[in-house]
C-alpha cells in the first residue's frame, strides 16, 4: 500500500491568534458554529464525571446532526472536538450522527474534501464495532442499522472510495469492522526495533509478512505467518458476512474488470483496498475463489486455470502489486494455492527470488506453504543459488524457507546444511559468525557492532530445529570463545541465539554449563537490555546452583542500574536477589532443593513443565533461604511427623540432604551454648509440629497421579 503517513492539515493553532485566523479560512461553517464547538471542546475538557461528559457529548452531536453533520465533521477545528466525544456518546446519538454522515452527498463530502471528515468517520465506524459486542438487543438493533447504512453508502460509491486518499483509509476500516478482526494492511509502519539499512531492499524493515505486508518476524513464526489471513486456506468467520458479501460482490461488477481491474491492483489506494477485501472474506471459499479470479484477471467459468503467468509475473515485480500478490498466496484456498504457485514459479523461482519486489511474493508463499512435496520442489529450485541470496542481500528468501521447513517437519536437515556450506564459500569467518554478520561491517568479538537482524533470526530458527538438523550449528554455539559469546549475548539479537541454543534439542548439558560459565562477568551488562533481560532470565531458570550463584551475584552487584530499566525490578525479583544477599547457604540449599524437583519433573514431564517447577520451588524457597539458617536449632529439636506423603525418590533425597545440614547446625550451637535445651513456651511448642511439617514438605515436590503422568506421555 502507500507507505504514506496520513497527516492532519492545518494543525491546532498555537497561541497568538495568527494560526487560528488561517484556520478560520479553510472553514466551510460560520462564525457562531465553530464558537459553539470551540466552547463545547473546552467545556468537555473541564468535566470528570461520565454522566456530565455524555450528557455534553449527546448534546452536541445533536447539534450537529441538525446544523449539518458533514459541515461540521470536515471542519479542522471542530473535527478534533467530534473525536473526543464519540466514544464518551450514547450508542443512540452515535448512531444518528453515524448515519446523518452518510446520508445523501454527505459521505462523499466527508471522504473528498480532505481528511477531517475521514476521521471521523473512521472514528465513528470503530466505535460502533466496539459497543457491537457487549450491545443489548436495542443497542445492537440500532448499530447494525447504522453500519447498514453505512456499507450500503459505500458500495454506491465504491470505487470513488477505493480511489480517493482518505476514501480508502474509511473503506478499510469498515471491512475491518465487518469482518471482526485486522484485515487492512498497516500504513507504512516501521518496526518497533531498529530497522534494516534502506539498500536492503527486502529483510526484515520492509513489509512481506502475514498482513500483506508485516515484517519478516512474521513469517519465522510457527504457524508460519498465517495466522492472521487464514493462510492455510481455512475460513475464518465474519461478525457481519451478509453486509461484507454486499462489498465484495459491488468489487466483482463489471466496472472493476479487465483492463480497470489492471489498473486498480497496481493503486496506490485501491490496491490496499483489495488487499483488505481479499483478507475479510476468508469466511465464504466460494467467494473467495471469485475474488482471487477478478483480481487476476481470471474467468469464472474456467477457474484458477484461465489466469495468465504474465499477469502474475507482473504483479509480483510490481511494488504495489507484490503486496497484492503476498495476500493471494496467504489467503487462497489449498487448490488454488498449489496451482497458482506452480503457475508463477516454475522455471522462475531464482529470477523472482532475486527481484527487489518479487523476493517478497517467493517469501510470502514459503510462509504459506501447506504440504512437504511443496517445500521440497521450492528448496530444490533455491538450493543451489543460496551463496548468490546471501551476497545479494535476499536472504529473507532462505530464512522464509528455514520456517516453513521447520513449520512442515520437511526439508530440514537439508536446509541447515546448504545454508551451513552457503554461509561458509567466501567468507574468511566461521559460517555462524558469517551468519551473525550478515550484510554488516560487524567483526564477532571485536567492539559492540549490532549484529544483523535477520541474521541472528535465521540462526536462532535453526537452533530449534530436530537434533540432527542443528548439530553442527548448535556446536558451533558452544565453540564459541568467551569474548565473542559475550558480544552475542549482548546483542538484542545475539542473546535470542543463545536462548535458542539453551532450549534446543542440540546443546548437551555440560555445553550449557559451560556456556553459562562463559559469560561470567558480563550478566549485570546484558541484563540492562529488554531482551538481554529476558534471555538472563531463561538462563537462570535452566542453570545449575553453581551459575545460579554466579547470576545473582552478578545482578546483585548490578542492582542499581538494573533499578532503572524497565525490566530490572522484574528481573531481580525472579531471580530472587533479595534473598541471595541476606544469606547465601540458605539460598543455596533451597536452589538445590528446586534443581532436584526440577530435574525429577524433566523425567516425568519434560523441560518445559521442569523448568516452570523449578521456578515455583525457588519462588517459594528462596524468600525464606536467610531465615532458615537462624531458626536450624530450633528445628532440629521438632519432632516428625509419623505420616509422610509419598515422595520421588530424587526428591526425598534432596530433602533429606536439606535437613541434615540443619540438625547438624543445630547440633553445633546447642554445644557451644553448653549443651542446655532452650525452654520454649506452649505457643512455640503448638506450633512446632506445623513448622516442622512445612520444613519437610517445602523442597520436595508432588509426585503427580499416576493417570495424569499417562495422559501425558501419550
Amino acid at each position: 500500500m502507500a507507505g504514506k503517513k496520513r497527516e492532519r492539515e492545518g494543525e491546532e493553532a498555537a497561541p497568538g491568534g495568527g494560526g487560528e485566523r488561517k484556520q478560520r479560512g479553510y472553514s466551510r461553517l460560520d462564525a457562531e458554529t465553530a464558537s459553539y464547538y470551540g466552547e463545547i471542546g473546552g467545556r468537555f475538557a473541564e468535566l470528570d464525571d461520565d454522566e456530565e461528559r455524555t450528557l455534553l457529548a449527546d448534546n452536541a452531536l445533536g447539534e450537529c446532526v441538525e446544523r449539518g453533520a458533514a459541515d461540521v465533521g470536515t471542519d479542522a477545528a471542530c473535527s478534533r472536538v467530534l473525536e473526543k466525544l464519540l466514544p464518551h456518546a450514547s450508542s443512540e446519538s452515535l448512531c444518528a450522527f453515524t448515519q446523518a454522515c452518510v446520508e445523501g452527498d454527505n459521505l462523499g463530502t466527508m471522504c473528498t474534501s480532505g481528511p477531517f471528515g475521514s476521521h471521523v468517520l473512521e472514528k465513528c465506524i470503530v466505535e460502533l464495532g466496539k459497543r457491537a459486542a457487549a450491545a443489548g438487543d436495542d443497542d445492537f438493533a440500532r448499530i447494525e442499522a447504522a453500519l447498514t447504512a453505512v456499507t450500503d453508502a459505500c458500495a454506491a460509491s465504491l470505487y470513488e472510495m477505493a480511489t480517493s486518499k482518505y476514501g480508502s483509509f474509511v473503506a478499510r476500516r469498515l471491512l475491518c469492522v465487518l469482518a471482526g478482526r485486522d484485515v487492512a494492511p498497516p500504513p507504512g509502519k516501521k518496526p518497533a526495533a531498529q530497522p534494516e539499512p534502506a539498500g536492503e531492499a527486502g529483510q526484515a524493515a520492509t513489509p512481506a509478512g502475514a498482513r500483506g505486508g508485516g515484517a519478516l518476524a512474521a513469517k519465522l513464526g510457527s504457524n508460519g505467518g498465517q495466522g492472521g489471513d487464514g493462510g492455510s486456506g481455512a475460513a475464518q468467520g465474519a461478525d457481519y458476512p451478509a453486509l461484507l458479501e454486499k462489498l465484495a460482490a459491488t468489487v466483482m461488477g463489471d466496472d472493476w474488470s479487465g483492463e480497470e481491474m489492471q489498473r486498480l491492483v497496481s493503486d496506490s489506494f485501491a490496491g490496499p483496498f483489495l488487499q483488505a477485501v481479499l483478507r475479510a472474506c476468508t469466511h465464504n471459499q466460494k467467494l473467495q475463489q471469485r475474488l482471487l479470479l477478478q483480481v487476476l484477471g481470471g474467468a469464472p467459468s474456467k477457474g484458477v486455470e484461465s489466469v495468465s503467468m504474465e499477469r502474475c509475473h507482473a504483479l509480483l515485480q510490481d511494488r504495489n502489486g507484490s503486496h497484492l500478490m503476498e495476500v493471494v498466496f496467504s489467503t487462497a484456498p489449498d487448490d488454488y494455492f498449489a496451482k497458482l504457485t506452480t503457475l508463477c514459479f516454475k522455471g522462475h523461482l531464482l529470477q523472482l527470488a532475486q527481484h527487489p519486489a518479487a523476493n517478497f511474493g517467493v517469501q510470502a508463499a514459503l510462509a504459506a506453504l501447506r504440504k512437504p512435496q511443496q517445500l521440497k520442489r521450492m528448496f530444490e529450485d533455491l538450493k543451489p543459488a543460496f551463496p548468490q541470496l546471501l551476497r545479494s542481500r535476499r536472504s529473507g528468501v532462505i530464512a522464509a524457507l528455514l520456517a516453513a521447513a521447520g513449520r512442515l517437519g520437511a526439508q530440514e536437515a537439508e536446509a541447515a546444511a546448504a545454508l551451513w556450506s552457503a554461509a561458509s564459500s567466501g567468507a574468511a569467518a566461521s559460517p555462524l559468525a558469517a551468519l551473525l554478520t550478515l550484510d554488516t561491517t560487524t567483526q564477532l568479538g571485536q567492539g559492540s557492532g549490532r549484529l544483523s537482524t535477520l541474521g541472528c533470526a535465521m540462526a536462532a530458527t535453526l537452533l530449534r530445529l530436530p537434533g540432527e538438523a542443528c548439530k553442527q550449528w548448535a556446536e558451533a554455539v558452544a565453540a564459541l570463545p568467551p569474548g565473542q559469546l559475550q558480544h552475542v549475548a549482548k546483542d538484542p539479537g545475539g542473546c535470542r541465539v543463545l536462548e535458542a541454543y539453551l532450549e534446543g534439542p542440540g546443546s548437551a548439558a555440560k555445553k550449557r554449563r559451560a556456556l553459562l560459565r562463559g559469560l561470567a562477568g558480563a550478566w549485570g551488562d546484558i541484563a540492562l537490555g529488554g531482551s538481554g533481560s529476558h534471555f538472563v532470565e531463561k538462563a537462570y531458570a535452566l542453570a545449575e546452583v553453581a551459575e545460579k550463584e554466579t547470576i545473582a551475584g552478578e545482578l546483585a552487584a548490578a542492582e542499581p542500574r538494573l533499578l532503572q530499566t524497565h525490566r530490572g525490578p522484574v528481573l531481580l525479583k525472579r531471580c530472587h536477589v533479595d534473598a541471595f544477599k541476606k544469606g547465601s547457604d540458605g539460598w543455596q540449599k533451597r536452589v538445590a532443593a528446586a534443581d532436584a524437583a526440577r530435574r525429577e519433573f524433566e523425567d516425568l514431564f519434560g523441560d518445559d513443565a521442569a523448568a516452570e517447577q523449578g521456578e515455583e520451588q525457588e519462588a517459594g524457597g528462596a524468600a525464606e533461604g536467610a531465615a532458615a539458617a537462624e531458626g536450624a536449632g530450633a528445628a532440629a529439636e521438632q519432632q516428625q511427623p509419623k505420616k509422610k506423603k509419598k515422595k520421588g525418590k530424587k526428591a526425598a533425597a534432596a530433602a533429606e540432604a536439606d535437613e541434615e545440614p540443619q540438625q547438624q547446625q543445630g547440633a553445633e550451637e546447642q554445644q557451644a551454648a553448653g549443651g542446655k535445651k532452650k525452654k520454649r513456651s506452649k505457643a512455640e511448642a503448638a506450633e512446632a509440629p506445623a513448622a516442622a511439617a512445612a520444613a519437610e514438605q517445602q523442597p520436595a515436590a508432588k509426585k503427580p497421579k499416576k493417570k495424569k503422568q499417562k495422559g501425558s506421555a501419550e
